[in-house]
């Protein structure tokens, strides 16, 4: 290893190419980046403390209870019981008004819709209908549509969407039909049964929807529900002017 002292460095060769410029231009850079350390750090160091002032200010805002002080009531045999209550009651106090399961119920059915609840009975009555008359006349059973499984959604929910008709003998209107679906499906959610029939992705009731399907696309190339534009009779006054 080569000795400190045995270098001369008078007869070194320095870089004389970093000239006076060069290294003020180096003096300016370093000092302008201690600059914008020392205002980055003051920033974060600014940046903390208002948010420290906000969080001061929100645990103002946080309520608390009021507290009972008994000293504030001179304290005697007599009241000494009474007092106690009142502290107490003071502790237990909420500012929460809790409800039971019939209130939420009642809540949920004073802002729903009439014409929601309309469209559900109506389907349900249809049902129904459909279900008694049914299993009077081929002697079938049916289960209630709240204690239908997927097996009876695919068997009997697809004759029921087939056979339906309105109290004329005439068939429902495929967009008609959807609906009385979507009211049943609607009547098993009320009622806590998570049976999504409507469900593409649930391949549970893929029956089921082909069969809809199947009476929709039937319904609708049989013109139900369709109205036809017919055109308007051309007159002779008109049928003159456009002949010239």
């Amino acid at each position: 290893m080569m000795d400190v002292t045995e270098i001369d460095f008078l007869e070194a060769h320095w870089d004389n190419t970093v000239d006076d410029v060069t290294l003020s231009q180096i003096c300016n850079d370093i000092e302008n980046e201690n600059t914008a350390v020392e205002k980055l750090e003051d920033l974060s160091l600014s940046q903390v403390m208002d948010m420290y002032e906000v969080n001061a200010e929100m645990d103002k805002m946080i309520d608390t209870p009021d507290s009972f002080d008994l000293m504030e009531v001179e304290i005697t045999p007599e009241n000494v019981i009474e007092q106690l209550e009142k502290a107490l009651d003071s502790l237990h106090t909420s500012r929460y008004s809790f409800v039971d399961d019939a209130s939420v119920g009642t809540l949920i059915k004073s802002t729903e819709s009439k014409n929601t609840r309309k469209n559900t009975n109506w389907s349900i009555a249809t049902f129904n209908d459909w279900r008694g008359e049914r299993m009077m006349k081929t002697n079938c059973a049916i289960p209630e549509l709240l204690n239908f499984t997927a097996m009876d959604i695919n068997q009997w929910l697809s004759k029921f969407a087939i056979e339906t008709r309105r109290k004329d003998g005439k068939p429902y209107p495929p967009r008609t039909l959807y609906i009385l679906c979507v009211g049943l499906l609607r009547c098993l959610r009320e009622n806590g049964v998570n049976l999504n029939f409507l469900d593409e992705r649930d391949s549970r009731f893929y029956e089921f929807r082909r069969a809809l399907s199947a009476r929709m696309i039937e319904l609708t190339a049989q013109g139900v529900g369709t109205t036809t534009k017919q055109a308007e009779p051309i007159s002779k006054e008109t049928e003159k002017t456009s002949l010239g």
